[in-house]
C-alpha cells in the first residue's frame, strides 16, 4: 500500500500507475468492446494505450535496459517504489490480474474543458477489467484510506452504480462503476454523471470513432501509449512557452498527437502536429524543391559522431539562418559588406545552392579534451574550437560559377568580423575535377577552408559523372575534400558493378553516435587529457559520462505533412560487448 495524503498526490501516482500498466486494444485481436468506446469525443486531452500485458512487459524490460546507463537506475526504483506502495508488480502479468485488470484488453482516458478557469479539469479513465470485484476492493482500499477522500456513499443514476468518494469541504469527488467490463474512474464535481453518460454514450459519438483518434492510430507507427491534445489546449501552449519563449505560447497550433512505443532495444517517440495555414506554407516552403525535381541530392559527409542532412530549399537557407542568435548579427554584417564589393549575399551565395545540406560534427585527431572544458571554449578571439572538433558542411552548386564568386565576395567581407581568408585554389585540377578554394583565419588561430569542387566527365566515366553535380563545402579541423569526395562519391563501386548508393535521405534528419565519439577518445593518446586540473577532470568526464553512454544511439527526422509535420525520434541502447 502506499502513503498518499493530498488529492494532487493521489492524481499523480495514479496516473503514474495508469501509464506504467495500461495497453491499447489496437494491438492483436480486438475485444468486443473497446475502452474508447466510452469516453466523449469531446475533450482537451485523451490517452489510449495497447494490451495491458504487453505494455507491462515491454515497460520491464526497458527499464532494466535503461538500468545499465548513468541515472538509468532512477526508472527501476520508482516502479520498484510504485509497485512496494501498491502491494503488487504492476509490471508483470501476475501483478496486474492481482489488482483485477485485464492484461489482454487496453484503456483510455480523457480530460474535459474545466467548468472553471479556477477548477480541476474533469477527468474520465476506462480500464480493462478481469476481475470487478478484486479491482473494486483495491480501488476503495486507496481512495478511502490512503487518498484523502474519506467519505464513501453509493448513487444510482438509471441502471448504473457508482460508489462516490469525498472529501468535505472539497467540490470535486471520485466516483467508480463497472460499466461493460470497464473499471470507469471519474473526477469531477459530478463524476457520477459522467459516469453514466458513458454508459448510454452511443458509438458513432466515442472517442473510438473520433477521427482525430483514427487518424493518429493511423499516422504513427504502431504506439504503444497514444496521447492526443485539442486545439486549443493551455497545455500545448505552456510546452511551448517552455521550448521556444513566451511568444511561442500564442502561436497557433492545431490538434496533436505522440505516439510511444516501446521497443527491444530502446523506444521510438512520434510527434505529429497539425499547424494553420500561414505555419503549414512555411513549412513546405522550406523544404520546396524547383519545378520538375523531384528529389534533393544530398552531398554525403564522413561519417561522424553527430550528423545533420536535409533537403531545405537554397532560397530559405538566409531566413532561417538568421534566426540562429550566433549567426544572426554576422549575417546582417555580412550583406553590407558583400554591398561594398557590389556583391549580394543572398543572390551570389545562397540563390547559387542546389537543395539539400549534410552537417558532421566529429572530434579532431589531436583533440585536446582538457581545453574542451574552458568555458572559453568559443570565445574566437583567443582559441580555435577547430583543435578539438573537426566540421564539415556540404551541399550541391546549382551555378558553381556564381558560387565561387559568392565564395570571393565572402573572402573579402570577412574582416569585418575579425577575421582574414586567402585564396589557395583557383581551377586547380585535383580528384578528377577543379577547385577553387580559400583558407580562413582569426585571431584565436584556423578557421574553416570552404570552397568549390567541379567534378570532370572523366572522374568516373560518363554515367557518373551526369549524376554528379558540382559540391560546395566548408571544413573545419583536420578533415579534406578527400573525406568529403570519398564518402559521397560512389565510383569504386561503380567500376565493380555493384550498386551506387541512393543520396536521397528523410527531408530533415539528425544522428547522434556516442558510440562513434567513445572510439574517437579511445584513439587518442594521453597528452589529450591536458595537464595540471584539467586531467583529472576531463579523465573523470570520459569515464563516468562518455564510456558509460557509449551504447546510446540517438535519430530525429521531421517531415512537412498534409495537416502540419509529423516528427520521429529513436532512441536506441546498443548490446553490450562480451566481457
Amino acid at each position: 500500500m502506499f502513503a498518499i495524503t493530498t488529492q494532487t498526490r493521489f492524481r499523480a501516482a495514479l496516473i503514474v500507475a495508469l501509464l506504467s500498466c495500461v495497453s491499447c486494444s489496437r494491438c492483436g485481436t480486438p475485444p468486443a468492446h473497446d475502452a474508447a468506446e466510452l469516453l466523449p469525443a469531446v475533450w482537451t486531452s485523451a490517452m489510449s494505450t495497447a494490451p495491458l500485458g504487453q505494455v507491462a512487459t515491454r515497460t520491464s524490460a526497458l527499464a532494466q535496459l535503461a538500468a545499465q546507463l548513468p541515472g538509468g537506475e532512477s526508472v527501476g526504483e520508482t516502479i520498484r517504489a510504485l509497485s512496494g506502495q501498491l502491494g503488487v508488480d504492476l509490471l508483470s502479468r501476475d501483478g496486474l490480474i492481482a489488482v483485477g485488470l485485464d492484461p489482454e484488453r487496453g484503456a483510455a482516458l480523457v480530460l474535459l474543458e474545466p467548468l472553471a478557469p479556477s477548477s480541476h479539469a474533469p477527468w474520465l479513465v476506462a480500464l480493462p477489467l478481469a476481475n470487478a470485484e478484486q479491482f473494486a476492493q483495491r480501488l476503495e482500499t486507496v481512495l478511502s484510506g490512503r487518498a484523502g477522500l474519506p467519505e464513501r456513499s453509493d448513487e444510482s443514476r438509471g441502471k448504473i452504480h457508482c460508489v462516490v468518494f469525498a472529501k468535505r469541504g472539497v467540490t470535486e469527488r471520485v466516483a467508480y462503476a463497472v460499466v461493460r467490463g470497464y473499471g470507469l474512474i471519474a473526477r469531477a464535481s459530478d463524476p457520477s454523471a459522467m459516469i453514466a453518460d458513458a454508459a448510454a454514450r452511443p458509438l458513432e459519438q466515442s472517442l473510438a470513432r473520433d477521427p482525430r483518434l483514427v487518424r493518429a492510430a493511423t499516422e504513427l507507427e504502431h504506439p504503444d501509449l497514444l496521447l492526443l491534445s485539442a486545439r486549443g489546449n493551455p497545455l500545448l501552449a505552456r510546452l511551448a512557452a517552455t521550448l521556444a519563449g513566451p511568444a511561442a505560447a500564442h502561436a497557433p497550433a492545431g490538434d496533436a498527437a505522440i505516439g510511444l512505443a516501446l521497443l527491444p532495444d530502446g523506444a521510438r517517440l512520434q510527434l505529429s502536429q497539425d499547424l494553420e495555414n500561414s505555419s503549414r506554407d512555411q513549412l513546405r516552403a522550406l523544404f520546396a524543391l524547383p519545378p520538375g525535381q523531384t528529389t534533393a541530392e544530398i552531398f554525403q559527409t564522413p561519417q561522424a559522431p553527430l550528423e545533420l542532412r536535409a533537403n531545405i530549399a537554397a532560397g530559405a537557407l538566409a531566413p532561417l539562418a538568421s534566426r540562429v542568435p550566433l549567426l544572426r548579427d554576422a549575417l546582417v554584417q555580412l550583406r553590407g559588406e558583400f554591398s561594398k564589393h557590389g556583391a549580394d549575399l543572398d543572390r551570389d551565395l545562397f540563390a547559387a545552392l542546389s537543395p539539400g545540406v549534410a552537417f558532421a560534427l566529429d572530434l579532431a585527431p589531436r583533440a585536446n579534451l582538457g581545453r574542451a572544458l574552458d568555458p572559453a571554449l568559443l570565445d574566437l578571439r583567443t582559441r580555435s574550437p577547430f583543435d578539438i572538433v573537426r566540421l564539415y558542411a556540404t551541399a550541391g552548386a546549382r551555378d558553381p560559377v556564381a558560387a565561387a564568386r559568392g565564395f570571393a565576395a565572402l573572402a573579402q567581407a570577412l574582416p569585418s568580423l575579425g577575421a582574414t581568408a586567402m585564396r589557395t585554389a583557383e581551377k586547380k585540377p585535383v580528384q578528377g575535377g577543379l577547385l577553387d578554394e580559400w583558407a580562413s583565419h582569426y585571431a584565436g588561430g584556423e578557421g574553416v577552408r570552404f570552397g568549390v569542387f567541379v567534378p570532370g566527365r572523366d572522374l568516373c566515366g560518363p554515367s557518373a559523372a551526369a549524376r554528379t553535380q558540382a559540391l560546395v563545402y566548408a571544413i573545419g579541423g583536420a578533415g579534406s575534400l578527400e573525406d568529403v569526395l570519398a564518402a559521397h562519391l560512389d565510383c569504386a563501386r561503380v567500376a565493380n558493378g555493384e550498386p551506387a548508393v541512393s543520396s536521397t535521405p528523410a527531408p530533415l534528419q539528425l544522428r547522434l553516435d556516442l558510440g562513434a565519439l567513445a572510439d574517437a577518445i579511445n584513439k587518442l593518446p594521453d597528452s589529450a587529457y591536458g595537464t595540471g586540473p584539467q586531467v583529472f577532470v576531463a579523465r573523470s568526464l570520459v569515464s563516468q559520462v562518455i564510456v558509460p553512454l557509449q551504447r546510446l544511439r540517438a535519430s530525429a527526422q521531421a517531415r512537412p505533412g498534409e495537416r502540419g509535420v509529423l516528427a520521429t525520434v529513436r532512441v536506441q541502447i546498443a548490446p553490450a560487448s562480451a566481457p
